[in-house]
């Protein structure tokens, strides 16, 4: 089976449950930060992208570190529909409790708080997870592997996982596959070049350029974490044990901020 029938069979559709009024009219503790996106949208008439960062903290790392690759790193034409998209974080039982049907392995949700254009979509198995190895910079029986072999495998597996996010995000936007995505109008005015990859590139810089909300922009190169946006920079040091690659040291690490 491809990857994009399996992501078909984890598509969900679903009717926007009672929940979210009360949701939204007494938001407190975690449900804070996805009601307030929930309302910004629906002020905005923008559909809301909700990326799901798991509970477990070790799972939360390295699923953030996989949506920093397809941010920083993907393509174009996926970055410029992002920029009709109101952007959010939540763990799993945030999204439950505003939406009860999403599935609880959902990786990326897309609501339209609005109700202009139907029933949200789950898309609920985006991509492989990083694989063992991943933070030592080579796999098991690798001890020997020169640098240029450890890069290669590097940027082989960070190019897979960037391929299998866009294809679970395209999937979720229904572009169906080898077509190019549709631009907002108002996204850019074409004049040369592509107006694809213009748009793009300056929907990527808004989005590394401000924490969404649910999450930070943080950077790790194996030791420490330095958080990009917020007065606390957090610590990174050279202990000589960790490593991260260059293309996947920027991530999303999940914060509320309460």
């Amino acid at each position: 089976m491809n990857r994009r029938s399996l992501l078909k069979r984890g598509l969900g559709l679903f009717a926007m449950p009672a929940l979210i009024t009360d949701a939204l009219a007494e938001p407190r503790g975690e449900l804070r930060r996805l009601s307030e996106a929930w309302a910004a949208a629906a002020d905005a008439s923008r559909p809301l992208l909700i990326l799901v960062l798991p509970e477990d903290m070790g799972a939360s790392w390295r699923r953030g570190h996989v949506f920093g690759e397809w941010l920083v790193h993907g393509p174009a034409e996926d970055l410029a529909m992002l920029s009709a998209l109101t952007l959010v974080c939540a763990r799993p039982q945030e999204v439950r409790r505003m939406l009860p049907t999403v599935l609880e392995d959902a990786w990326m949700v897309l609501a339209h708080p609005a109700g202009a254009l139907g029933s949200p979509r789950f898309v609920r198995v985006a991509v492989e997870d990083l694989p063992d190895g991943f933070y030592r910079g080579r796999p098991e029986g690798a001890e020997s592997w020169t640098r240029e072999q450890r890069a290669a495998w590097e940027d082989e597996g960070i190019d897979r996982r960037i391929a299998g996010t866009s294809t679970a995000f395209r999937v979720l936007m229904e572009v169906p596959p080898g077509v190019s995505a549709s631009l907002n109008s108002d996204t850019e005015d074409p004049t040369e070049g592509s107006t694809g990859d213009r748009a793009g590139d300056s929907a990527r810089r808004e989005i590394l350029g401000v924490d969404p909300p649910g999450a930070r922009w943080a950077s790790s190169h194996g030791c420490g974490v330095r958080y990009i946006h917020a007065e606390d920079r957090g610590v990174a040091f050279g202990c000589g044990l960790g490593h991260v690659p260059a293309r996947s040291s920027l991530f999303l690490s999940y914060y509320t901020g309460d």
